[in-house]
Formats: structure tokens, sequence, C-alpha cells
């Protein structure tokens, strides 16, 4: 999981996540996300104390470069802190959970396929063991168009006689 993270290290993460505080409303925030990050699987945006909208991507492309996902918000319990930065951490671990059963079923994972996320999950630290129970609402399909292809970088490239 990457959190505001450099650019080049968030390129290859599973998980990103960010903030919208100052910026656009977080709904264009979460598309910015999934739009510059489409080789994640989940994007993220903190919208406050205790809430983040999720985004997961359902499959890797269409042929038109859209981006299908399913997004939720995940919200915790508004009479304590807690770290929502972490949120979709569980929701991460129920599609794990989610992939395990169906391969152990004998079915093909495929979170296009996939019913809404339940409407509840607990999030546990991983030191103090504390739980913090999740309301995942507002689950819905979406789409989010890709952006334009970058015009290439250029690489540097290492002549094989430095390695010697």
């Amino acid at each position: 999981m990457v959190w505001d993270a450099d650019p080049e290290v968030a390129l290859n993460a599973s998980i990103v996540v960010t903030h919208a505080a100052g910026r656009l409303s977080p709904e264009t925030v979460l598309g910015e996300v999934m739009q510059t990050h489409p080789g994640c699987l989940l994007g993220a945006v903190v919208t406050g104390p205790n809430c983040c909208l999720v985004s997961v991507h359902t499959h890797r492309w269409n042929p038109d470069d859209s981006l299908p996902a399913l997004r939720m918000t995940a919200t915790g319990p508004p009479d304590r802190p807690s770290e929502p930065q972490l949120y979709p951490l569980a929701v991460y671990g129920w599609m794990r959970w989610w992939a395990d059963r169906e391969q152990k079923a004998g079915r093909a994972f495929r979170l296009a396929d996939q019913l809404s996320p339940p409407a509840s999950l607990v999030l546990v630290d991983a030191f103090t063991q504390e739980p913090t129970p999740l309301t995942i609402s507002e689950a819905r399909a979406t789409v989010w168009q890709a952006l334009p292809p970058s015009p290439p970088r250029p690489d540097s490239w290492i002549d094989d006689r430095d390695l010697q």
C-alpha cells in the first residue's frame, strides 16, 4: 500500500491512497488516482477523520480504454479517532477472502461478477489488535476513463562494460 508516496513508487503499488484535503472534490481525486494508476487494484481517497472513498478495478482494461471499477464509501466509528488511510486494507482483505473462497470452490476469480461488498467489515490494527468496525455504503459500479498516453520518457541505459 502506498500513502501519498513518490509517483514512481505508486506506479507499481497494488493499493494507492491519497487525501482530498484542499483539492478538488473527493470523487474527482479518486478518478485521478484510478486513471493515473491503472495497474493498481484499489485506489482510495481519505475524505475526513473517519471516511474514505474506495475504488476497486474490476477489469484491467476495456477495449475502449475505459477502466471498470466498483466504487464504495468506507466509514469508521464517528465517536473515536481512527486511521481512514487503512480502510482500503479491510476492503482488500475481504476481496482476498472472497477470491480464496471462490478458488476453493473451483470457480474462477472475477471481480466483475462479484456482488456488492458486505455492508460492514472490521479492520484490526496489527500492533494493538484493536478492531475498528467499518460501514461500507454507496457501493456501485463506475467506469473511469483512461488518460491519454504520456509522451515517452528517455531511459537511461547501462552499458554492459559498466558492469565489469
